[in-house]
């Protein structure tokens, strides 16, 4: 039996785990729960809409096939709890872009993700005086609920998860063992799916995965609870658990604190009285880390010096919508050996092409 170790339990690493299990391997996932990890900490918003401009997402329709198997699929029975559908409505900044928005919205590559709505709703709850379009195959997620859900899976199907740091010292790659504790792990391959930590993998730190620090607020507010559909616009108005909303988020490269901020506060605050016209009151604040790329896609491959060795990172804020696809694309090329995507190789940066 095929023995893999996966480092990095967030949604990526506990997607992979769950299907190379189900596809007979023996599975170890290492789980060292890192308190600021973007997998534990997000909105979990998902969205095929998004940018300043309103860009379509990368194979929208694609992640949005695979989402949709993953929940009808009876091995992955429960995760459908934690995932809830919903539209997103995005008010118009401008009259550009409300005629913008009047023609794309009837082109076959956006009508069946939006509708335009050209008159303002709930005028008396938010500001909107244009209209805007509702984004439609949307929702958010319960992502903490959804990572110990897909754990469970793996658990009961025979995986086994250990719990604490990552220990890159005591990983002999000549030997392909792992000493845990003491007792030394043998591994056919290894998948590292450490979110933005995998800039401290000595064998992946030359990947370009910059971490970007995003902070959340949680508000409560009598005058939200008649809205049907999450807000964008700045920030995005996310519904929680309790009647409680999650507004988010900031966006920093550069930063010194990797905790809640004022200024983050301060920032989103201002942004989300540009939204709301009924008070709000703030009952939590929390901050997490981003894994970003370059060109803003997943990075799937192996290491060029040791080929067992693999990589599945830098998912951004697409974690919820590319984890399922992106995880069945590397079964898949880890398994048997297929192509990934020329967009997300690991080879398209220079340090990680074969000598």
């Amino acid at each position: 039996m095929r023995q893999v170790i996966v480092l990095g339990a967030g949604l990526a690493g506990s997607f992979l785990a769950c299907r190379l299990l189900r596809q007979g391997c023996h599975v170890t996932l290492i789980d060292d729960r890192a308190p600021m990890s973007a997998s534990r900490v997000a909105a979990g918003l998902y969205n095929v809409i998004t940018g300043r401009f309103g860009s379509k997402t990368w194979k929208a329709e694609t992640l949005l096939a695979e989402l949709d198997a993953v929940l009808k699929d009876p091995f992955f029975q429960g995760v459908s709890q934690f995932i809830h559908p919903i539209h997103i409505y995005r008010p118009f900044k401008d009259v550009e872009e409300y005629n913008q928005w009047s023609g794309w919205s009837a082109e076959p590559a956006y009508h069946q993700l939006v509708k335009f709505e050209e008159r303002p709703l709930f005028p008396e709850v938010i500001h909107n005086p244009l209209g805007g379009i509702r984004i439609l195959p949307c929702g958010w997620v319960n992502i903490g609920g959804l990572i110990d859900r897909l754990q469970d899976i793996f658990r009961s199907n025979g995986g086994v998860v250990l719990q604490g740091s990552i220990p890159y010292d005591q990983i002999n790659m000549g030997q392909k063992t792992l000493t845990w504790k003491g007792e030394p792990l043998g591994f056919d391959q290894m998948i590292c799916c450490e979110g933005y930590r995998i800039r401290q993998n000595p064998w992946f730190e030359k990947l370009p995965v910059q971490p970007n620090k995003g902070e959340i607020l949680e508000i409560e507010s009598e005058g939200l609870d008649q809205l049907p559909f999450v807000i964008t616009k700045k920030v995005y108005m996310v519904p929680g658990e309790s009647g409680r909303w999650i507004v988010g988020s900031t966006y920093e490269h550069l930063f010194d604190d990797p905790g809640p901020t004022e200024a983050g506060r301060a920032q989103i605050e201002e942004q989300l009285r540009l939204v709301l016209k009924v008070p709000y009151k703030v009952v939590g604040h929390r901050a997490g880390i981003r894994p970003t790329t370059p060109n803003r896609r997943p990075i799937l491959g192996s290491h060029p010096q040791w080929p067992f060795l693999y990589t599945l990172s830098g998912f951004g804020t697409k974690g919820m919508l590319a984890a399922p696809y992106c995880s069945r694309l590397m079964t898949a090329h880890i398994l048997e050996g297929a192509e990934v995507p020329e967009e997300l190789r690991i080879t398209q940066f220079k340090a990680f092409r074969p000598t």
